[in-house]
């Protein structure tokens, strides 16, 4: 069964951001295991997702550009995320700062599938990328 990009990275980003919450709740090294299985199972639809979508979005000519933006932005996340994970958990602990971090994701990947997420201002700003036009 095929399924277009948007239901597709919409399932793999609830599914990523929801198999993220229960690493809250593992009291042992098979609860994480298992967590993280989940976690393994949702995430490798990621940069197939981006890649399509760039080369839907983007000319032939900058298709390699923005390739190397997603995926330089994703290679900073990796840099970003720990430090930031550390400051969220400090203050409430691990279990709770687990929650506090992924909870909000999966309510945005719901909002973002609705178009309740700014993405009109995406649409809007769709034919500036194609143009050029910055």
């Amino acid at each position: 069964m095929i399924i277009g990009i948007r239901l597709g990275y919409f399932l793999f980003a609830f599914a990523w951001e929801s198999a993220a919450i229960p690493h809250a709740a593992a009291g042992s090294w098979q609860g994480l295991a298992a967590c993280r299985g989940l976690l393994g199972f949702s995430e490798p639809a990621a940069i197939p997702t981006a890649v399509k979508m760039s080369s839907v979005w983007f000319p032939p000519g900058e298709r390699a550009i923005a390739t190397g933006w997603f995926n330089s932005g994703s290679s900073i996340g990796a840099m970003v995320a720990p430090p930031l994970r550390a400051a969220v958990c400090q203050p409430l602990g691990v279990r709770p700062g687990g929650v506090r971090g992924a909870g909000p994701g999966a309510g945005r990947a719901i909002r973002r599938y609705s178009g309740n997420d700014g993405v009109g201002a995406i649409r809007l700003r769709r034919p500036f990328v194609i143009e050029g036009v910055s």
